[in-house]
């Protein structure tokens, strides 16, 4: 080879290196930046409703949000996934028709790792007597899953706020009555165990009653704990002025707000669900160890009347509103029958057989609520609630027949006295929902 030759070869080598390494990085394709910014909004058009059930799930990203991957479950047919890289934003449609919850799950990955979402589409019964108006699950009320057991749930006198209470941790969390947005700041941490929840006329305390040797009082102007008694125990509470309450599960007792300190105590029969007659000064309670109603005038707890009903077990009770009458819910075996008494006689008025279905146990700690001007008293039942109308004293609607929902869990009643509007904590839909007769 001339020397010329041997030139050109060596100066051309270089280049061929280099222009070779353009190529192989050409092949390779554009750099994919990393995840940067804030994670993107995650909306639903619709949460609940009759089937079926439409709208869109909307991924949003902000103007600093780059490069995020979303992965969405549970919203596709036969059970398929969405998933891409948010260049901008995202909207997946959904249709569900089968009656109960649906779950939805969004795995967003951002700089700092996988951001997980999760939310609960209900397709609720169209057949009901009650339309739907407002649904929390209960998971984004108490976000810890695992120690989710919803108990007790009341609502302030003027309607503005509920407190709902969770049995496992002892959290009692406000939540605006007509949003049903939980407020985060209005939080109150009591002990473990609780049961019944009730409020004092003016609202300032909140009450509470745990299973497990305890009564509470909190204030609800700074959520500080006013007083806790040991030694009392239970499952249901109630509030018969500013200052006085009782509380049942064992005994039936009467406490004095004011001077933080036990009256009166019934102790000669396990009581159980109790209703107070304020117009009256009396009471009227599930004696379980008899299996009676008895009527004891408040404060003292001196026994009116003892109204036999064996073989029946008292379960729930509650005063008509407008008249002199007793409405019990009351268990034989596992058949259920609704009862109408004169607490003046004793007599029964009416007894209706409602069928299987009875609470096992206790049933929830705030099982009965009157709403409707006083027109609708609500029982809990097992994942439902049976409405009594009161002037025909009988059962005449029913909210969520099982298997509608998720599980057939408590279902506390709390409602609006001067309107439709009743709330249910837990089943159906294993959520606080907001409901009103169609």
């Amino acid at each position: 080879m001339s020397l010329v030759g041997r030139w050109f070869r060596f100066s051309l080598a270089p280049g061929l290196v280099a222009l070779g390494a353009l190529f192989a990085c050409d092949t390779s394709g554009p750099t994919v930046p990393p995840p940067s910014g804030p994670a993107p909004a995650v909306e639903f058009d619709t949460r609940f409703g009759d089937p079926p059930l439409e709208g869109s799930l909307h991924l949003t990203p902000s103007p600093k949000t780059l490069g995020w991957r979303y992965r969405v479950e549970g919203i596709a047919s036969g059970g398929g996934v969405h998933a891409g890289t948010l260049d901008g934003p995202v909207s997946i449609s959904y249709r569900f028709e089968s009656l109960g919850s649906h779950r939805i799950r969004v795995e967003l990955t951002g700089p700092e790792g996988v951001v997980e979402v999760e939310k609960r589409l209900v397709v609720t019964d169209p057949a009901s007597d009650f339309v739907v108006l407002g649904l929390l699950p209960m998971e984004e009320i108490w976000h810890d899953e695992s120690a989710l057991s919803p108990e007790g749930i009341a609502i302030d006198h003027y309607g503005v706020y509920l407190y709902v209470g969770n049995y496992t941790t002892g959290e009692v969390v406000q939540v605006d009555a007509w949003s049903l947005e939980p407020l985060a700041e209005r939080r109150y941490q009591l002990l473990p165990g609780v049961e019944g929840l009730a409020l004092t006329p003016s609202s300032q305390r909140l009450l509470a009653i745990h299973k497990h040797d305890f009564f509470s009082v909190a204030s609800t102007d700074d959520r500080s704990i006013v007083w806790q008694q040991v030694g009392l125990q239970g499952h249901f509470v109630g509030v018969l002025d500013e200052s006085h309450a009782l509380v049942s599960g064992y005994a039936l007792t009467s406490v004095n707000l004011a001077s933080q300190r036990i009256e009166h105590r019934a102790n000669t029969f396990h009581a159980g669900h109790f209703a107070i007659d304020r117009s009256r000064g009396r009471v009227a309670v599930s004696n379980l160890s008899s299996n009676s109603l008895d009527l004891l005038a408040v404060p003292a707890l001196e026994t009116i009347r003892s109204i036999p009903l064996d073989p029946h077990r008292p379960r729930q009770v509650a005063f008509d509103p407008h008249e002199d009458k007793v409405y019990v819910v009351a268990i034989d075996g596992e058949e259920t029958t609704f009862l109408v008494l004169d607490p003046a006689t004793g007599a029964r008025l009416a007894s209706i057989p409602l069928g299987p279905g009875a609470c096992s146990g206790y049933c929830a700690a705030n099982p009965v609520a009157t709403f409707g001007s006083g027109r609708y008293v609500a029982f809990e039942q097992p994942g439902s609630v049976l409405v009594v109308d009161t002037e025909l004293d009988q059962p005449r609607y029913r909210f969520g027949v099982p298997p509608v929902g998720v599980r057939a869990g408590p279902a506390g009643v709390a409602a609006q006295p001067d309107s439709d509007i009743l709330y249910v904590l837990g089943g159906p839909y294993d959520a606080l929902t907001k409901i009103r007769l169609r």
